[in-house]
């Protein structure tokens, strides 16, 4: 056994709702449409200088090994992954950080331990069921240089098991997101900086840079609860944050959110996708507006600069 200690930068990624996929479209159907992602994904991670050391199923454990250029060369491919599993129609998770890496070769296969494998692993899935953001952690942040720095947004302070406490933050990879955000980002930071909520007489203030927040039926997980004994509400249903210098509702539901524009009355359905937030309106979880005539269902929000 030999060992080898390098600076790097280390990519965990991972396609989520693969046994979704399988239910809908058969485990031979499924696996090949995998397989064909997983293939691109490590052609991405290669043209970026880098090399996949381990994949189970559907993820990969990627190294970048190029010293000083390490940083870069893993933010891009994370942001380039992000975008070629939405043109496949599917979710990834994706963590990553930058430090000293030990490589370890063992009967001719390598093998990876150290601090940064162990923080890219703990926050790839860092947000379980809502999947599509880049996790990293302060240090990583330090490291990028200045062009990726600017695209990073604060998540929040995470306890990281067997790590202990750090600050997290996102790697925007959006690009119809953060146009439409360079448009209102000035206006909307100010201005509307924090969410207002409303759900059954009481009231919830959202602020930029709070955790997001998750709706749905379960009183484990979400912050807004919502009980439903007909189900079409799921356990984690709708996500709300603040991203790219506006609000965001994420839905993550199997039976979708529907979204109401309270100054000009239109509604827009949102099934695992997300949508910039009007400045009031409501949200309807898992019903349609008209099929909750007692507004049992009913999120109201409204922007604000409290």
């Amino acid at each position: 056994m030999a060992t080898d200690v390098r600076h790097c930068g280390v990519l965990f990624i991972d396609v989520a709702g693969s046994t979704a996929l399988r239910a809908q479209i058969g485990d031979a159907g499924a696996a090949e449409r995998l397989r064909r992602l997983l293939d691109v994904l490590t052609e991405l991670v290669r043209a970026h200088h880098g090399q996949v050391l381990k994949s189970d199923g559907d993820d990969l454990l990627c190294l970048f090994s190029r010293g000083t250029e390490a940083a870069a060369d893993v933010a891009e491919a994370a942001i380039s992954a992000q975008r070629a599993a939405r043109g496949a129609g599917l979710g990834l998770y994706a963590g990553l950080h930058v430090g000293p890496v030990t490589l370890i070769e063992v009967l001719g296969r390598t093998d990876v331990d150290g601090l940064a494998v162990n923080y890219a692993a703990r926050l790839h899935k860092l947000t379980p069921g809502v999947p599509g953001s880049i996790f990293l952690a302060q240090d990583a942040v330090n490291a990028l240089p200045a062009y990726l720095r600017d695209h990073t947004r604060l998540f929040g302070n995470r306890h990281l098991k067997g790590i202990g406490d750090a600050r997290v933050y996102t790697l925007d990879w959006d690009d119809r997101l953060t146009v439409a955000a360079t448009q209102m980002a000035g206006r909307l930071t100010a201005i509307h900086s924090a969410l207002l909520l409303k759900h059954a007489g009481g009231t919830l203030l959202l602020r930029a840079g709070d955790p997001p927040l998750l709706a749905g039926r379960s009183k484990s997980q979400c912050a807004i609860v919502f009980e439903d004994p007909d189900l079409l509400v799921s356990s984690r249903h709708v996500q709300i944050l603040h991203q790219h210098g506006g609000w965001y509702a994420k839905d993550v539901s199997r039976n979708g959110t529907w979204l109401l524009n309270g100054a000009t009355g239109d509604a827009v359905r949102l099934l695992n996708n997300e949508t910039l937030m009007p400045r009031s309106g409501s949200l309807h979880i898992g019903r349609e507006p008209k099929q909750d005539p007692d507004r049992r269902f009913r999120l109201e929000f409204e922007l604000t600069g409290a």
